[in-house]
């Protein structure tokens, strides 16, 4: 009894710890990422009734509908959003500590991964903003906890969960597609046996892969135009291949995205690495879901190197952190025992230990920037938005369209950006795609935009900008330039003025 109240007592300690350090608020900050804005934008758009037909969007239905959801049910507002993440974050945490568990790690151990997870500094800020990223690594780690579950207990039902939430997670980012990879892995491992030294699979792994495949086609198909495939896949696929042909002109633009994710994350890195090394001969569990983590990482370097990105493949991390720290701390005794005695320990004994040690290191090294960053991420600089916005309050009427570069602004202000230029917050799609500088003109005409704010995107464009100066004559600055403070300068017609 008295250990069931510790093991209680500790769990809640983490998920309390957990909850507050991703609990979000209505700051603006400085790094607040543009995709939040247009994610924002897009859900009060379907919440108010506009078909999907109508946008020009290229991400899946699912994530959108999901906030759409949660408008409904609470209202329209960003802290209503930033919740609905923070829901997903803590239910993440969770399917970290249920996946270590199953895997053989202790309660401490798989209490240890959620207070990690909770103070990862890409976690925290992925966790406090209106992003698909931290839905989609919930959404395939509990995927990969109920897979594993199946394998204890051979219930189907948890099968189809897991192809329910994988299904979840890779309409949300596709870019989860290599953990579907562990998971075949795992299923054909359960339904393998060797006999006279030959590989022989029981039937019944048909079966196994025909339920997690359709759970994972029901959630997916009413999100996706399945009529359509070759325009669903040039507006959900094409237009990143494109963006990532434009951005990535060299090979450290391809690495640069994991190589931010690295330095932000270095002790887990190590620390997982060191896991690994540890866990050797490494059973056929652990080796699925590292070719998981390596396929997902090979993909995330094919495509523009967002940060945000690579959240996909930290919970793995954190796994193996914790699955690895005990037999690694055994085998550093272990080589410190050798060396007190005087006995010479075998290269192959003495590198994991080594790797172990250098993780310890560089952790305490790093703890006080860990510390700082953290708190910033928790407490972050706030970006005074409010005169911008109350500008355009009283400069544009409820039901007239706008057109901007940093949707929050117009999302802040209760106003609409038309569905078919969702995309165009992002100024440097005119610049990869040629074509949608006239179809930016014709938008504006269609839809009689009444007003365009431009803050940091649109001004690098000099052909955007003429034609916008040539279109609409009147403009006003708000803001001084000051670090602190959005500055825009919002462009409009003669009636528009108040």
């Amino acid at each position: 009894m008295r250990h069931r109240l510790v093991v209680g007592f500790t769990a809640a300690a983490a998920i309390g710890m957990a909850a507050w350090c991703l609990l979000p608020d209505t700051v603006i900050a400085h790094n607040t990422d543009l995709d939040e804005g247009v994610y924002l934008m897009v859900a009060r758009l379907l919440h108010r009734g506009y078909k999907t037909d109508t946008f020009f969007f290229d991400q899946f239905w699912l994530f959108p509908k999901i906030i759409t959801a949660a408008f409904a049910f609470f209202g329209d507002s960003l802290i209503v959003a930033r919740l609905t993440i923070f829901g997903f974050s803590l239910a993440g945490l969770l399917g970290v500590a249920a996946l270590s568990y199953q895997l053989g790690a202790g309660w401490m151990a798989a209490t240890a991964a959620i207070f990690i997870g909770a103070i990862d500094p890409l976690y925290i800020r992925g966790s406090r903003m209106t992003l698909a990223d931290v839905p989609a690594a919930t959404c395939i780690i509990w995927a990969l906890a109920l897979v594993f579950l199946f394998e204890k207990n051979r219930r189907r039902i948890w099968i189809g969960l897991g192809g329910f939430c994988a299904g979840v997670a890779l309409v949300m980012k596709p870019f989860a597609l290599g953990f579907v990879a562990s998971i075949i892995i795992v299923l054909l491992n359960q339904r393998t046996r060797r006999e006279n030294g030959r590989l022989k699979f029981d039937p019944a792994i048909g079966g196994d892969l025909l339920v997690f495949a359709l759970a994972a086609i029901f959630i997916a198909a009413p999100f996706i135009n399945v009529f359509h495939p070759v325009q669903e896949y040039q507006r959900v696929l094409g237009f990143h291949l494109a963006e990532r042909d434009w951005m990535i002109k060299r090979v450290d633009d391809r690495w640069h995205g994991l190589l931010v994710f690295a330095r932000l994350n270095l002790p887990i890195l190590l620390f997982a690495i060191s896991g690994l090394i540890s866990l050797r001969p490494l059973p056929i569990s652990i080796m699925a879901l590292l070719i998981g983590e390596l396929v997902t990482a090979g993909i995330l370097l094919d495509m523009p190197p967002w940060i945000h990105h690579y959240i996909l493949i930290l919970p793995l991390l954190v796994v193996f952190c914790v699955l690895g720290f005990g037999p690694g701390l055994r085998r550093f005794r272990h080589l410190i025992s050798d060396f007190r005695d005087g006995r010479r320990p075998t290269f192959e004994n003495k590198w994991g230990p080594i790797f172990f040690a250098v993780a310890i290191l560089v952790s305490v090294i790093d703890l006080p920037w860990l510390i700082k960053y953290d708190h910033r991420e928790r407490f972050p600089e706030s970006l005074r938005v409010e005169p911008v916005v109350r500008y355009v309050e009283q400069t544009f009427g409820p039901n007239d369209y706008l057109m901007s570069d940093d949707a929050l602004v117009p999302y802040l202000a209760d106003r609409l950006i038309p569905p078919s230029a969702i995309n165009f917050v992002f100024g440097d799609v005119m610049k990869f795609d040629r074509p949608t500088l006239p179809r930016f003109e014709q938008i504006v005409r269609d839809n009689h935009i009444a007003g365009i704010i431009t803050t940091t995107r649109y001004p690098r464009n000099p052909q955007l900008m003429s034609w916008i100066e040539e279109n609409f004559p009147i403009s006003r600055e708000i803001g001084t330039h000051h670090p602190d403070e959005l500055t825009a300068r919002i462009y409009s017609t003669d009636k528009q003025q108040r």
